[in-house]
Formats: structure tokens, sequence, C-alpha cells
């Protein structure tokens, strides 16, 4: 089972991009669907965070940061991509080339 971050310039915009990466997996089909995480037929969960509070208890295995070609993401959302990245390397099982990744659209 993966956990996997979803951070956008808002939340709003995470939310919705959740729902555009469970569309496009190729693995697993959604189990679950909530306005904030998705959890797919393989218990993968893609989770979006208002702030860094939201995600104090949680543990992560990868992040995806989501934004268009100016990626306004690092200024808008920097406490809570620094916060995710610390959970991060603390409990990730994912290689480390592949534990933040960038997903443009």
């Amino acid at each position: 089972m993966l956990s996997i971050a979803v951070v956008a310039y808002n939340f709003e915009l995470s939310c919705k991009a959740i729902k555009i990466l469970a569309k496009n997996d190729a693995n697993s089909k959604p189990k679950i669907i909530y306005k904030d995480k998705i959890i797919m037929n393989d218990n993968t969960r893609y989770q979006a965070f208002p702030t860094y509070n939201h995600a104090r208890d949680c543990w992560i295995d990868q992040i995806i940061l989501v934004d268009d070609f100016r990626w306004h993401v690092y200024d808008q959302q920097y406490e809570l991509i620094d916060w995710l990245k610390l959970r991060l390397y603390c409990t990730s099982n994912v290689p480390e080339e592949f534990q933040i990744q960038r997903y443009e659209w």
C-alpha cells in the first residue's frame, strides 16, 4: 500500500488533481472516493492536505507536486511541502529518485 500526498497551488486544485491521478492510474481503479482522499482497489491512497497541520499524523511514501508551467506551488505551499518531505524521508518505502514527482497540467 502506497500513501501519496498530492500538493497543488491550493487545496481545491489538489483535490481536483487526486481525481485526475486516480483516473489515470493504469494499475488500479478507485474503491473509495472522498473530497480530499481516494483509496484505490490495491489500497494505494492519494491524499490532499489543506495545511501542514493536517499531515502531522500521516505517513507518506511519495509526494506528487502538481502545477502549471510556472511552478508557483513551491511559493504557495512551502510549509506543507517541507512538512511532507520530513514525513517522507522518515517513512517512505519508495526509492529516493521516485519520492518526489512533478506533474504539470
